[in-house]
C-alpha cells in the first residue's frame, strides 16, 4: 500500500472556518496549507487544472531544466539501472501575471509514453497536466512512500517558503511513466483564503 507523502509548509496566511482571514486574538484558524491539502484531496483533475480553477488564469510551464538522464537503483519507477529518463524541472506560472504558483521536479520514462506526448513536453510550454488531458491519456495517480534521495541540486530560493509539497507517480496501463514532486508556493495563499 502506498502512503501519501505530503508536507505542510509555513504559509503566512491562515483562514478561519467561514472564509475570513484570522486576526490576532480571534478564534483558532486553519492554515492555508491545510486548506490547500484538503482542496487537493477533493480535486479529481490534474495539478494544472487545479491551479487554473483556483487562480483563474491559464498556466504555462517555465522550464528550468529538461535533460536526458538515466535511472539509478533502487528506484520507484520499476526500471533497471541505466534505463533512459528525462528530468524536467519547471515553475508553473500564470500566463497573464507570470506569478509562480508551483515548482515541480519530474522524472519521465519516455519509452513508456506516446511519441507525440514526449515531443510536446519537449517542445512546448504546456504543463504536463494539460498534455495528458489533451492527448486523451488514461492515467492513474499513485501517492509515493518516501525513500531517501538526495536532491540533485538545491531548491531555488523562492521555493524554500513553500506552503505544501507532495510526491506521486503517474501510471499508464499499470506502469509508472512519471515521478513528480510538487511544491505549492505562497503566491496561492490569497486565492485559498477566498475559496473557503
Amino acid at each position: 500500500m502506498m502512503v501519501p507523502v505530503e508536507y505542510l509548509g509555513a504559509g503566512r496566511i491562515t483562514s478561519q472556518p467561514g472564509g475570513r482571514p484570522s486576526r490576532p486574538g480571534s478564534r483558532p484558524s486553519r492554515p492555508a496549507a491545510t486548506v490547500l491539502a484538503d482542496a487537493l484531496a477533493e480535486f479529481r483533475g490534474t495539478a494544472t487544472e487545479f491551479l487554473e480553477d483556483l487562480v483563474r488564469e491559464e498556466i504555462y510551464a517555465d522550464k528550468l531544466v529538461q535533460v536526458e538522464t538515466t535511472a539509478a537503483s533502487p528506484n520507484r519507477l520499476s526500471l533497471e539501472d541505466g534505463h533512459p529518463l528525462t528530468r524536467r524541472v519547471t515553475f508553473l506560472r500564470g500566463r497573464r501575471t507570470s506569478h509562480a504558483y508551483l515548482y515541480a521536479e519530474t522524472l519521465l520514462v519516455t519509452s513508456r509514453l506516446p511519441w507525440m506526448t514526449t515531443r510536446r513536453l519537449a517542445t512546448s510550454s504546456d504543463p504536463i497536466g494539460r498534455v495528458i488531458v489533451e492527448q486523451g491519456l488514461t492515467v492513474a495517480r499513485a501517492n509515493l512512500a518516501p525513500i531517501p534521495r538526495p536532491l540533485e541540486r538545491p531548491l531555488p530560493k523562492d521555493v524554500l517558503a513553500f506552503i505544501y509539497t507532495r510526491e506521486y507517480q503517474i501510471e499508464i496501463g499499470g506502469l509508472p511513466v512519471m515521478e513528480i514532486s510538487e511544491w505549492f508556493l505562497p503566491s496561492l495563499e490569497d486565492f485559498l483564503v477566498r475559496q473557503i
